[in-house]
């Protein structure tokens, strides 16, 4: 079971992990500025900047369903049947993206699959295996791994609020090779090649980030892996994204006394939360 306090400091361990954060500050950036990445027609989401983090790619609405674009905006290679598409990662000129172009074997599954292209070629590959349906997509630092919340072949159960998914692993030359790194995540994200940070429900309620560390320099195994508590109770947080130079986090929060969320930048090391909107 859990404990800890829920002002001042935080320690403790639950049987779904450890967590890790002993104290907790709230500080404030310096004033920042904001500036819009895209040209402001249709909807526009799921951003991620190219290696030169100069241009983005993103998926927009603008031609009536929801399709890849480059910042300038350019379309990119996607399956034309596809009416939905979501959660694009660009890595070593690759795309990574979620698609709903394939009908599954039967109703209430999924359609949603993870797929790979080229950015120079028009040739679309399924990563998800065959009757499983994949979210949230994530490749590591140098591109060897793939995170992704899997729903795995389950027939949807009218779940809403939360859909039961796991954090699966797989190496980009071994798609077949598939490792559970943990049960019931979401969101998975990558700091380096080897540290996984996910949300999920805790067993008191609130919504917080944790980690898995996976070997270093080994290939994926099954054997079991630590789940670490990352973000303190009293808090909501979710959807993090990491940074491969320091253990902090981008994550979106919801607090008590706040009717909305906001986007915060949190401090591994030092147990901070930075407002950042």
């Amino acid at each position: 079971m859990a404990a800890w306090k829920r002002q001042g400091r935080y320690r403790g361990v639950q049987s779904s992990g450890i967590l890790e954060e002993e104290s907790c500050s709230y500080s404030r950036l310096p004033n920042l500025t904001q500036r819009r990445l895209t040209d402001g027609i249709s909807i526009n989401f799921s951003g991620q900047f190219l290696d030169n983090e100069e241009t983005v790619v993103f998926v927009s609405e603008r031609s009536g369903s929801p399709r890849i674009y480059l910042s300038k905006p350019e379309l990119l290679p996607s399956p034309p049947e596809s009416l939905f598409h979501d959660s694009l990662v660009i890595k070593n000129q690759r795309a990574y993206f979620i698609s709903a172009h394939e009908e599954p074997d039967k109703l209430f599954k999924s359609w949603l699959a993870l797929y790979s292209t080229q950015l120079d070629d028009k040739k679309v590959r399924r990563l998800t295996s065959p009757s499983v349906a994949d979210y949230s997509p994530f490749v590591s630092q140098s591109g060897k791994f793939i995170a992704v919340a899997s729903y795995g072949s389950h027939d949807w159960g009218g779940e809403f609020h939360e859909l039961q998914t796991d954090i699966v692993v797989f190496s980009k030359f071994n798609q077949n090779t598939q490792v559970t790194v943990c049960q019931h995540g979401g969101w998975p994200t990558w700091s380096g090649d080897s540290t996984i940070y996910f949300h999920r429900q805790s067993n008191d309620g609130w919504w917080s980030i944790y980690r898995v560390d996976l070997p270093q320099n080994s290939d994926l195994s099954e054997t079991p892996y630590l789940l670490v508590w990352v973000t303190p109770a009293g808090v909501h947080c979710f959807t993090p994204a990491a940074m491969h130079s320091a253990k902090k986090l981008a994550v979106a929060t919801r607090r008590r006394e706040k009717s909305y969320r906001q986007i915060e930048i949190f401090d591994a090391e030092s147990k901070s939360f930075y407002p950042v909107t």
